[in-house]
């Protein structure tokens, strides 16, 4: 509840975020090692949950057979996989309260909103991770349609040169002795003033 103070300080209502509906379903390829490590994670994620939830149920509900406990803690997994794909609670995440959301303002009610919507955006992190991962599956064995550009720019091809010749080839030569180095005309360095009156 949000007390006196908080409302008739609110100077804004564009101060707090907002829950969107996601629909876009377009992924962009990604690699096969990404998306096996992807599986992998999502295989330990629904482990554990079956793990945490499967004796709960089976201590709540000893009446609930194996296959009926199973069916229905898978059927609240998916559930929560499509909830959390869809539903995207997004934060305003500069007007989380005082010390970044550690303490209450208590001038405005729109970071308690805020902190709320960051809260639910974690809560469903592990179900859109698992929904996107799922996608990603599907691009992967063609299943549904994706941008055919893999993206694995971030290893470069090896060329065959050694360190030195890389390095020459985006450095600039040290200057001569008493010549001034690179830069923009007429701007002295500083280093370059320091050596000069050193020498």
């Amino acid at each position: 509840m949000f007390s006196f103070t908080e409302v008739r300080g609110q100077s804004s209502l564009d101060k707090h975020g907002s829950v969107q509906m996601h629909t876009e379903f377009f992924r962009r390829r990604r690699p096969a090692w990404l998306v096996l490590l992807k599986i992998l994670g999502v295989i330990a994620m629904v482990a554990v949950g079956f793990a945490i939830f499967l004796p709960t149920l089976k201590e709540q509900a000893p009446q609930f057979a194996q296959w009926k406990a199973i069916l229905a803690i898978s059927a609240a997994m998916i559930f929560y996989t499509a909830v959390a794909y869809f539903v995207r609670p997004e934060a305003n995440g500069d007007n989380l309260g005082w010390f970044g959301g550690s303490m209450n303002d208590p001038t405005q009610y729109s970071d308690n909103i805020n902190r709320w919507l960051w809260k639910l955006h974690m809560l469903l992190g592990p179900g859109r991770f698992t929904a996107e991962t799922l996608l990603d599956t599907c691009v992967l064995i063609g299943l549904v349609k994706g941008e055919d550009v893999v993206d694995e720019s971030g290893v470069p091809d090896y060329t065959g040169t050694s360190a030195e010749s890389i390095l020459a080839s985006v450095t600039q030569p040290p200057p001569a002795p008493g010549q001034q180095p690179g830069g923009a005309p007429g701007i002295q360095l500083d280093s370059w003033k320091y050596f000069q009156n050193q020498s």
